[in-house]
């Protein structure tokens, strides 16, 4: 039996005909099809599900839809029956030496260092400051300039310069010079013992190029017995006039000055812990024997503290190489002199350096 959307139709195919026939144009002859009505959803058919539980079940990934040539992979974990039911699996490129198997990812095993092993106790402050003696005369100091012989003690802090960390040096007098203080705002560590120094208390930096770093009152007497220990005086004494000691209060002034008192006590009982004296006698005869320098006599540098106008040549000291120039009497300061190169260039001199010297 029609339905009623097909008796409709039925209907209109017949009041066509018949005005056509009116028309003399004659009738529609088409083979009537019964038209179905649109099915909502699709159902998956049975291959299908078959396909996608087939290819849930096996390790072998979906089916690539890119174009792009690759060599084939041989997927290891598949069963047999996986790779015969497989329409999209070949064997004969499983046969091909073009593949290789992928091995499993290595374990990552944990690295320990020196300090974490059995029998070594870690050092607190070797990573960024160390005391140690010259290896080479190559070196120069941060604050003053001046050259570090070989074989003469020298602290060296890490630094930001040149645009990387790299250890920096400074004479051990320089380097205590070069302390200050500050009241902690409670947002700083300590760089011995990593914990955060207490609001309103004391802190002591140490200063090398353009790098602060901060150490507590109670870590700081164990860091400066190496410093001392290499001044060269016979009983060294800590600064107590640091910069920004005016900046303290009366409690935090009391404490920073039993904090000094305290390295130089500490410096009694560890005096030789750490070797940094050599023996001028036995470096003296090792290696070969130099030839003893012809003295030279050399013009007197212009007098710290005082502007002399001097003028004439100079030599000074970049490195491996002696550059030459010509004093500017009108930029002579108290304390330095500066001097132009044949290039144009200004090189400024510290008054008292030994680093350059005045040409006859």
């Amino acid at each position: 039996m029609s339905s009623a959307y097909e008796l409709a139709r039925l209907k209109n195919i017949a009041s066509n005909n018949a005005t056509l026939k009116k028309m003399g144009l004659g009738s529609i002859n088409r083979s009537l099809r019964p038209i179905q009505k649109p099915v909502a959803q699709k159902k998956t058919s049975t291959k299908r599900k078959a396909a996608n539980l087939r290819r849930k079940s096996s390790t072998q990934p979906p089916p690539r839809r890119s174009s792009r040539h690759r060599k084939p992979v041989k997927y290891t974990g598949m069963s047999s029956n996986t790779q015969n039911n497989d329409s999209d699996y070949d064997d004969s490129e499983a046969e091909s030496d073009d593949f290789e198997v992928l091995a499993p990812p290595k374990k990552i095993q944990k690295v320990t260092t020196l300090s974490q092993q059995e029998g070594t106790s870690p050092e607190k402050h070797t990573a960024w400051f160390t005391v140690q003696n010259a290896k080479t005369g190559r070196s120069s100091c941060r604050a003053c300039r001046e050259c570090i012989p070989k074989g003469s003690p020298r602290v060296g802090m890490i630094s930001w310069i040149v645009g990387r960390s790299a250890m920096t040096w400074q004479h051990p007098t320089c380097f205590l010079n070069q302390l200050c203080v500050s009241a902690s705002n409670g947002r700083h560590k300590c760089k011995v013992t990593n914990a955060m120094i207490p609001k309103n208390q004391c802190k002591i930096g140490c200063r090398s190029h353009t790098t602060t770093t901060w150490v507590s009152l109670e870590a700081f007497p164990e860091l400066m017995v190496g410093v001392l220990d290499a001044v060269a005086t016979d009983h060294p004494k800590m600064p107590r006039q640091l910069d920004g000691v005016e900046t303290l209060n009366a409690t935090q002034h009391q404490d920073l000055q039993h904090a000094l008192k305290r390295c130089e006590n500490a410096l009694g009982t560890n005096a030789t812990s750490r070797n940094i004296k050599v023996d001028a006698t036995k470096t003296a005869t090792q290696g070969r024997k130099k030839k003893a320098a012809v003295p030279v006599t050399k013009k007197p540098q212009p007098a710290a503290g005082v502007k002399t106008n001097a003028k004439g040549n100079v030599t000074w000291k970049f490195g491996a190489y002696m550059c030459h120039g010509s004093l500017i009497s009108s930029k002579e300061t108290f304390t330095h002199c500066y001097a132009r190169t044949h290039k144009g260039n200004v090189k400024t001199l510290k008054k008292g350096g030994t680093y350059w010297s005045m040409d006859d």
